[in-house]
């Protein structure tokens, strides 16, 4: 192709001008996560290889993923403002920008995943079910990247952005699963007590408006991607969004302090509703699956939580004034569906 025969240049406003928005918005958001990952290895260094491994892929995949937007608007709207033959060309960081997004959301999925495979057996089967989509979703972000490189021009790829779309289509649709199946078992393992019900309730709250905020961007860019295929609209959506599931990753892990979810029968999983306050030495074996750190004030936080709790279940169960004294060391148990849920404020 010779230099006359290039396609005029595009619209910076809705090309470099947006994908340049979302550039501003990811390093505010890049500023939150590197926030979070200084409180987590602070708080949670003794977490499993696991979990750290999560982080550490996270966090390589979000550093990258600024470098890129940093480079698209340096070599478009700096070196190459002027040069339409430039403008018209596709760059190799603009290319990775689908490869790099798959591989964040794909992260952020297979960490909720677990999440859910270690809820109960029953459950297994949509886990495989969002595995597969998450996949997919993988998959064509790669196929994407691989045909932005074996273009030329922007207007050469045009006619290959709804690989884009498959992968937000099957990205959305996982995120509904996992949200779904998480917001299910939540409603249901209330129990009568008042103060259990309102840490589920902010769970559910907490689960249901991260997911809608990612799923918002995320359909966002699905639509422009559809509606609007021939400019760089949809990219500056999933910038943002690339982002926002970093962030909620961290948000997610950092949030044990205040409460998490354990199975009582199922290792790593999540219903035992307990306030995550930190236990005293003698109870590191029982800290240490949730990979809580120990405090030295631990023993105050505990027997506030045991005098707390006692209150209320001298409330809602109507212990008569007669009630043996020795009960304030006991844990509140309460029967629900064939399940043992065992609350320890």
């Amino acid at each position: 192709m010779t230099t006359d025969s290039w396609p005029a240049a595009p619209a910076l406003g809705a090309t470099f001008g947006a994908v340049q928005l979302g550039t501003y918005l990811t390093l505010m958001l890049f500023g939150a996560f590197a926030l979070q990952v200084h409180r987590y290895v602070r708080l949670y260094h003794m977490d499993c290889t696991l979990i750290r491994g999560f982080v550490a892929v996270m966090m390589a995949l979000e550093i990258f993923h600024v470098v890129l937007c940093m480079h698209v608007c340096y070599f478009y709207l700096v070196s190459n403002f002027s040069n339409r033959n430039r403008l018209v060309r596709c760059n190799w960081s603009i290319n990775l920008l689908p490869l790099n997004t798959g591989l964040a959301i794909f992260v952020f999925q297979a960490f909720f995943a677990r999440r859910v495979y270690l809820i109960s057996s029953k459950y297994r089967l949509l886990v495989v079910v969002a595995m597969v989509l998450s996949f997919v979703e993988l998959g064509f972000a790669t196929t994407a990247t691989v045909e932005a490189f074996r273009h030329q021009t922007f207007d050469q790829f045009w006619h290959d952005t709804w690989t884009v779309s498959v992968a937000l289509g099957a990205s959305v649709t996982c995120d509904v699963l996992l949200t779904g199946v998480l917001v299910y078992v939540l409603h249901h393992s209330r129990t009568a007590f008042g103060r259990t019900d309102s840490i589920i309730d902010g769970l559910i709250a907490y689960a249901m408006n991260t997911g809608l905020l990612i799923g918002m961007f995320n359909v966002a860019a699905l639509v422009f991607a559809l509606v609007l295929p021939n400019n760089l609209i949809y990219a500056a959506v999933m910038i943002v969004a690339t982002s926002l599931y970093a962030n909620s990753l961290m948000a997610v892990l950092n949030a044990r302090q205040v409460f998490s979810l354990s199975d009582r029968h199922e290792p790593a999983t999540a219903f035992r509703i307990e306030h995550m306050t930190q236990t005293t030495r003698s109870q590191h074996s029982e800290a240490e699956q949730w990979n809580v750190p120990q405090l030295d004030d631990a023993h105050e936080v505990v027997l506030a939580g045991k005098i707390m709790v006692t209150t209320e279940t001298v409330h809602d169960m109507h212990m008569g004034p007669h009630s043996d004294a020795a009960s304030t060391d006991i844990e509140m148990a309460e029967k629900v569906d064939d399940k043992v849920y065992t609350i320890a404020m």
